[in-house]
């Protein structure tokens, strides 16, 4: 009987050093994970600086944009209404263009050439147009959204429109 006794305490014995070494070889993994943790949450605090970041400055490029149009709206109803009104016309046109190619300049990638007041990337998206492609495919062979591009196709039509 005393052999049994010394048996299972010879068992629970080392149990316990396995539990000891066990848990003296995790501390390091626990700081590690710790560690990590706090790296994870500052990219996350970071990315959500960025995102709102990003969130703002789309929020001031559809401002631009929304301007845009009731510039454009008034060129319009201008347009139509008064011709003897041309000097004020061509003022306003100026500055539509002006704001337009601030707001492009913005926009545009940094080494995108501008032509004539026409990024690259929209030039591409009226020659597009002009072959015959619909605007979801030129959305998506330019990476662009398709609003964007309808936007853009719009604008440039009511451009060419004012013109003639």
């Amino acid at each position: 009987m005393n052999w049994i006794i010394s048996g299972v305490l010879l068992i629970i014995i080392g149990v316990y050093l396995k539990y000891q070494e066990y848990q003296a070889g995790n501390p390091v993994i626990i700081d590690e994970y710790l560690e990590k943790g706090k790296k994870l949450q500052n990219l996350n605090e970071e990315l959500e600086e960025l995102i709102q970041s990003i969130e703002e400055k789309e929020k001031a490029l559809q401002i631009k944009i929304d301007n845009l149009l009731q510039l454009e709206d008034k060129l319009l109803e201008k347009s139509s209404k008064d011709p003897a009104e041309e000097k004020e016309q061509t003022e306003f046109k100026e500055l539509l263009n002006r704001e337009y190619s601030l707001a492009e300049e913005e926009e545009s990638l940094p080494g995108e050439p501008v032509v004539g007041g026409i990024s690259g990337k929209y030039q591409e998206v009226l020659q597009l147009a002009r072959e015959g492609m619909e605007i979801d495919e030129i959305a998506r062979k330019l990476n662009l959204g398709i609003r964007e591009t309808g936007l853009i196709l719009r604008l440039y039509q009511k451009e060419e429109d004012s013109l003639v």
